[in-house]
């Protein structure tokens, strides 16, 4: 997968897992991987920065879930209204810019 073409996309892939669920780093690299056969694979220094401009427009929260008696601590992200819109627009722009790529194929 061309990693240029690829970087517009990250948002759409990232949030679109979020809009199912509350989801930890590793889990949203991992599940977009196994959903792309391995062609996707996003690395600490492309997911946590996406996370963080997420977080800083408000598009999504965090908290802390604590597994194995403590031991572990886990940063779950959660989508936020406001994140479901920016979302939903990063969608939308998707959908008419494939239209219009569809027009010359």
């Amino acid at each position: 997968m061309d990693k240029e073409l690829l970087k517009g996309f990250i948002d759409i892939l990232i949030l679109a897992l979020l809009t199912k669920e509350d989801m930890y780093t590793y889990e949203i690299s991992k599940v977009i991987m196994e959903n792309s056969n391995g062609e996707i694979t996003l690395g600490e220094g492309t997911l946590y920065p996406a996370l963080k401009r997420f977080y800083n427009n408000g598009y999504v929260e965090y908290y802390w879930v604590e597994k194995d008696n403590n031991k572990v601590k886990r940063k779950y992200y959660k989508i936020t209204d406001q994140g479901r819109e920016y979302f939903n627009s990063k969608v939308n722009d998707f959908e008419r810019l494939t239209s219009l790529v569809n027009k010359f194929l």
